[in-house]
């Protein structure tokens, strides 16, 4: 029986990703309100001509500089260039070819949608096997033996290595970074993250405030109310954060996060109109991040926020997610959630919500499998994790891998819960059923049913889902002539509230009425060619 798990209250906290793709996004570019006037950048004619009359190693790099100094990394003479090093590998340094790779990424959309399911997706195959992100530990190794100075190196090796659940070394990178650069914004927030992903939720908030530009900087500002959210506590930059919110000395985009973080306290304040003001400031020009809170605020509290339906938001997987479930879309809701595994792979969150998709919603118990496998690369020997993902196996009729899982829940050190052990018993239960050993499968559920009744909290929510499932596997096994096991089925009083269990039972029966269909059409089939 598989273990569910709610998701937590969402929270504004930083998203963390590689340094390239967090530059394209644009949440490392000034916060003030600022327009650039082209005719006041420094022309760099000169290195393009002479870029033009000898194409070199040397030219090359001498271009890119300059545009770089002079904010003009999108000129097409200079992403020539960029090739141009990338090309010659063999002449250009490794700081040469990393500021042409930078060049290249900072021209390249970052964005990640497709239309369909991704069982097949490369990116997500891949994550399963960690293969990409070792060979990217091996490339930013490199790196950091070349530039040991270099804290963005450091983050990004952090970034890799808890991924595959490698904590302590991820612990130790996240330092080093924190150590060099302490009032790095990105180092900073990619550190809060970090910190909150391992519950050190103090050391979070205290990194942030270690940057010393909390009270100016409106990313920091944003991370560092969220965090005391988390915390239990209130920021004490709130009433500086709300004259900023509305500032004309602050671009929108820079501000979306804190007016979010700022329309969810007052939100939890009971102040739904000034909670409603501080979002549609923040849907002005928001991040994934902003516009997945105004998405999950619409769902959870009902609050009237307009989203404007054209807004472009680069990797708003999360945000699709949530509109998709509001429209019942599934397959939408399951495209983005790979989508955004794939983007988050070390966060539990976008595995707990695809999980409970797959499994409640879509019933594809492989992909189901597949999300629970990327999650136990960066949560290695998570119990639910491992009780779920021998449950959905079993329900595929994978039994020797569920077995697996099982195997390695035994020798689990985290301690389980009442719950968690009851759902454990009832998996080994439905493993027995699917072994065809009918008797030990009625014994094992039998158990968690009565331990399951002795609990203090969910008890009767914990028994039915377990007399579900041991009478689907009484049907099964007994091709659905077990009238007995229909009629206990259909007697079982299920709260209209739990949504869940209702689709659980409801499945049982559909799959029972396929099978008749299946056996009266063959019936009539063999009857046909007597």
């Amino acid at each position: 029986m598989d273990y569910r798990i709610e998701p937590p209250k969402r929270i504004v906290i930083p998203n963390w990703r590689y340094f390239n793709n967090t530059v394209n996004l644009g949440e490392l570019t000034a916060y003030e309100n600022i327009n650039f006037d082209e005719a006041s950048l420094y022309p760099i004619d000169d290195y393009i001509n002479d870029w033009i009359d000898s194409k070199s190693v040397y030219r090359a790099s001498d271009l890119i500089s300059a545009a770089i100094t002079n904010s003009q990394k999108g000129n097409p003479f200079v992403i020539d260039a960029a090739k141009f090093l990338l090309e010659n590998v063999g002449q250009a340094n490794l700081t040469q070819k990393h500021i042409a790779q930078f060049i290249l990424n900072s021209n390249k959309e970052t964005d990640c949608s497709n239309s369909i399911i991704r069982l097949q997706n490369d990116a997500f195959e891949k994550l399963k096997t960690a293969s990409d992100i070792h060979e990217n530990i091996h490339k930013l190794r490199i790196l950091a033996h070349a530039y040991p100075y270099n804290p963005i190196v450091y983050v990004d090796m952090a970034r890799a290595y808890i991924t595959i659940g490698l904590k302590e070394k991820a612990e130790k990178l996240i330092r080093m970074a924190s150590y060099l650069d302490p009032q790095n914004r990105f180092v900073a927030r990619a550190a809060a993250r970090f910190f909150i992903h391992i519950g050190d939720n103090e050391r979070a908030a205290d990194v942030i405030k270690k940057t010393g530009f909390v009270k100016y900087d409106p990313w920091l500002m944003a991370s560092d109310i969220s965090i005391a959210t988390v915390r239990g506590k209130r920021s004490g930059y709130i009433k500086r954060g709300q004259q900023i919110a509305f500032s004309d000395n602050y671009n929108s985009f820079s501000i979306s996060e804190l007016a979010s973080a700022l329309g969810t306290i007052e939100m939890e304040d009971g102040s739904r109109k000034r909670s409603r003001n501080f979002f549609n400031q923040s849907l002005i020009a928001p991040n994934d991040n902003s516009l997945a809170q105004a998405e999950w605020v619409i769902i959870a509290s009902q609050l009237p926020i307009t989203i404007h339906p054209n807004l472009k938001v680069k990797c708003n997987h999360e945000s699709l997610v949530y509109k998709a479930l509001e429209k019942n879309d599934v397959v939408s809701a399951m495209n983005n959630v790979v989508d955004w595994i794939c983007d988050m792979p070390f966060s539990m969150k976008p595995v707990l919500i695809g999980y409970n998709i797959s499994t409640t919603i879509a019933r594809n118990y492989e992909l189901s499998s597949n999300i629970l496998g990327v999650g136990l690369k960066s949560h290695p020997n998570d119990p639910w994790m491992l009780n779920n993902r021998a449950y959905v196996n079993a329900r595929a009729n994978n039994v020797e891998e569920a077995e697996k899982d099982m195997e390695k829940l035994e020798h689990c050190t985290t301690p389980l819960t009442e719950s968690m052990v009851i759902c454990k018993e009832a998996t080994k239960g439905l493993i027995a059923y699917r072994r065809k050993d009918k008797e030990t499968g009625r014994k094992l559920y039998g158990q968690a049913i009565l331990h399951a009744s002795e609990l203090k909290e969910d008890s009767e929510e914990v028994v039915l889902k377990a007399k579900i499932n041991m009478l689907r596997e009484e049907l099964i096994i007994s091709n659905y002539q077990n009238s007995q096991a229909l009629q206990d089925l259909e007697k079982l009083s299920v709260p209209n509230q739990k949504q869940d269990l209702i689709l659980l039972r409801n499945e049982v029966l559909e799959e029972m009425k396929k099978y008749k269909n299946e056996i009266s059409i063959m019936s009539t089939q063999q009857n046909s060619y007597k």
